[in-house]
């Protein structure tokens, strides 16, 4: 056998191992692929069936609740709201509120959110007119969706007093190293993510779990979350204060309690919170916790519009750990203190339709 021959078989065996382990890696990219796509559309299945069950998607908001569902503690009225129903014009001698927030609002978990409760309070005042107070929150909105749920739900119903409490999911959706790091429409990377399950998960999984665990934090990054501006937000809320206010509404702002507060961060409160995907550092979460509040504090004071301070009235209670399931959300007893902060307000403010002389508090 000659040297060429030799040598032939030589190339061809490496092509041979080549092509082989090429092979290999593409049915191992192609199985990869299936599993992903299986798995995400048993993830879709699963999903439209809960928002077949109690929500639906909406062209103008992206979803809302399901008119007429009810599921244990939970229902939904014949306008989307949780309640009980209301008729689209207010009956006479009515006053209306509305509450406009997320998951916090809208009652997780609670089988008394505090919008029902104010309701409740608001009906026993001796006063000269019957009091409703709409429960517009759901579960994910960011201000985003919060004033397109103003626009499209709410304003129908002309109520004369607003509540706003949003922000959460603005706080957990934006990163402030990175707040405009939102892939470009049609690039490469977006092609990619869109047409194959694979990559799509393999982004995930780096930049929600290897990343943020990996990431050592810096002074820097300190720097950056005590002097973050949350754009979007700010312009998203200040919409929300004037397009309501264009439209005879009253509106109260409130701050977002916590268990992010200074007293609050030991071990057993460490365990129930929840961390963004951008980072797991506890004070920075913290440091971007209070960012948002002083959001809030700020705007309602260029707008002069009354703000409830509930940040601030839940750090000074005792009890306040005992509140919360989570880091923002509240058992019953949560509901009842911001029920008793806006009730307070309110009266104190003189923002309800009722003769002072004959005002009974309820």
């Amino acid at each position: 056998m000659t040297n060429e021959t030799r040598r032939d078989k030589r190339i061809r065996r490496s092509l041979r191992g080549v092509l082989g382990g090429f092979a290999v890696t593409v049915a191992l990219l192609l199985v990869s692929e299936a599993a992903f796509r299986f798995y995400d559309h048993s993830r879709e299945v699963r999903f439209v069936s809960q928002l077949d069950d109690w929500e639906i998607e909406d062209e103008n908001i992206g979803w809302k609740p399901r008119p007429g569902f009810t599921h244990q503690q939970v229902s939904i009225n014949s306008l989307g709201f949780r309640g009980e129903d209301i008729d689209l014009v207010a009956p006479e001698k009515t006053f209306r509120l509305a509450v406009l927030g997320d998951s916090t609002s809208f009652g997780l978990l609670s089988d008394s959110p505090y919008a029902e409760q104010l309701q409740n309070r608001l009906n026993n005042l001796e006063c000269d007119a019957n009091f409703q107070v709409i429960n517009g929150a759901v579960e994910g909105y960011s201000s985003e969706e919060a004033l397109a749920r103003l626009q499209y739900d709410i304003m129908p119903l002309q109520p004369k007093l607003l509540v706003v409490y949003i922000g959460w999911n603005d706080l957990y959706r934006v990163d402030p190293l990175i707040p405009e790091a939102v892939t470009r429409k049609g690039s490469t990377l977006d092609q990619l993510a869109e047409h194959s399950m694979l990559v799509k998960h393999t982004f995930k999984f780096t930049y929600e779990y290897v990343m943020p665990r990996l990431r050592q934090t810096s002074e820097e990054d300190f720097v950056t979350y005590r002097n973050f501006q949350p754009i979007r937000y700010i312009d998203n809320l200040t919409a929300i204060i004037e397009e309501a206010e264009q439209n005879d509404m009253t509106v109260v702002l409130t701050t977002l309690p916590s268990i992010l507060s200074d007293d609050m961060l030991d071990k057993t409160y460490l365990e129930v919170v929840h961390y963004p995907n951008f980072t797991h550092d506890v004070d920075l979460l913290a440091i971007l916790w209070e960012r948002y509040n002083e959001t809030i504090r700020n705007i309602a004071q260029e707008h002069d519009v009354l703000l409830v301070d509930l940040a601030a009235e839940f750090e000074a209670l005792d009890d306040e750990g005992t509140l919360f399931f989570d880091t923002v959300h509240f058992y019953n007893g949560g509901h009842e203190h911001i029920t008793t902060s806006l009730f307070d307000a309110l009266l104190n403010n003189d923002l309800l339709p009722c003769d002072e002389e004959n005002l009974g508090r309820g």
